[in-house]
């Protein structure tokens, strides 16, 4: 049970996808970290590495360049010391130590590999963008939020739903005051009456083209059945990605009808997720996945048993009419319908779903 009815409201979003930059203020000697200089960051841990390098390098002269100052310093004092055995024994002790520090620098690298490989193995860890990072979103988004193209309408639908959850187009869920501001507030109650009298309840929401078109971008290159989220307000894990797009889960948990699948990944669940989330596929099976009857694949609800029910209408699954009727999925619904199940090998269109 959905009314909806839409115009257009201009309302806009700024999304910054601009590179990160880095601007060293201090110069590096030897290195591409100069002052005032700015360096595009990749999305890894390779620029810090590259940075600590550079001063590690940077230090390692420095140290080169005292160790020989102080040998000349002792080399000065022993050719000075008139056979001084304080002075020769000063001068040793300069000349020995900066020939040790030199040796500890210059041996540091062989001393940590020795001690624990891993301590000179810098490993480059790739960090996400926080675009590709599908975490919780707000449950309603106001005008200022939303894309310029958003169409913004009511629709009346079951208690507790949302507007994401909406069959075949999943919409943004939007703030009341935006659809009070374009109906005004007297239309929004009378809207919200008539959607209470059918059991309904009234909700604000919006289409957007350039909001699906960032869904789907976020699927660009994601294995198929990895979990996405339908609209800006979408939960993660109300679509899954199939070459590139991000699709509605093939069944809400309020629908009440049968749905085609191909994999489990597209049915939604008991808890209302879909898509393959964190390696698994969050217990799909357990309520909402993608059954074979042998009879081609539906979403696990829709076959509700083989009680003889009577009636056509929506909502049926085989050897679930009664005599006389068959249950036919010639679409997205199942429906009893005059007819015998053909019983074929379930190829091309000796489908056993299908009606004789």
């Amino acid at each position: 049970m959905i009314f909806i009815g839409f115009g257009l409201t201009p309302v806009q979003a700024q999304m910054n996808s601009a590179p990160i930059t880095f601007t060293p203020q201090v110069t590096i000697p030897g290195s591409k970290f100069i002052a005032n200089a700015s360096t595009t960051l990749d999305n890894s841990t390779a620029p810090i590495a590259k940075y600590i390098s550079a001063f590690y390098n940077y230090g390692v002269g420095i140290i080169g360049i005292l160790a020989a100052m102080m040998l000349m310093i002792g080399g000065i004092i022993w050719l000075t010391a008139a056979g001084s055995s304080t002075k020769i024994e000063q001068a040793k002790s300069f000349i020995g130590s900066s020939l040790t520090g030199m040796a500890l620098v210059l041996t540091a690298f062989i001393l940590l590999k020795t001690i624990n490989p891993d301590l000179v193995i810098f490993k480059i860890i790739t960090v996400k963008n926080l675009a590709e990072i599908r975490s919780s979103v707000l449950d309603f988004v106001g005008k200022d939020a939303l894309p310029k193209d958003t169409k913004i309408g009511t629709a009346c639908i079951a208690l507790n739903s949302r507007c994401d959850q909406i069959r075949p187009n999943p919409m943004i869920s939007v703030e009341d005051t935006v659809c009070k501001e374009k109906f005004g507030e007297a239309e929004w109650n009378n809207r919200t009456a008539a959607c209470s009298n059918k059991n309904g309840w009234l909700l604000c929401c919006g289409e957007s083209s350039t909001d699906q078109n960032t869904q789907n971008d976020w699927c660009a290159g994601k294995i198929d059945g990895t979990a996405c989220q339908v609209s800006m307000t979408g939960k993660p894990g109300t679509g899954y990605c199939q070459n590139g797009k991000c699709n509605a889960c093939n069944f809400t948990y309020a629908d009440e009808v049968a749905r085609r699948c191909i994999k489990s990944y597209e049915c939604e669940n008991e808890i209302g997720y879909c898509g393959i989330q964190d390696g698994n596929n969050n217990g799909l099976l357990n309520d909402g996945g993608c059954y074979n009857y042998n009879v081609g694949n539906y979403c696990h609800r829709s076959v509700a048993g083989t009680d003889c029910k009577n009636e056509t209408g929506n909502y049926c699954g085989i050897n679930f009419c009664c005599p006389g009727l068959c249950c036919a999925h010639t679409g997205n619904f199942s429906e009893c319908i005059p007819g015998a199940q053909k019983g074929g090998s379930g190829s091309g269109s000796d489908s056993p779903d299908s009606c004789k």
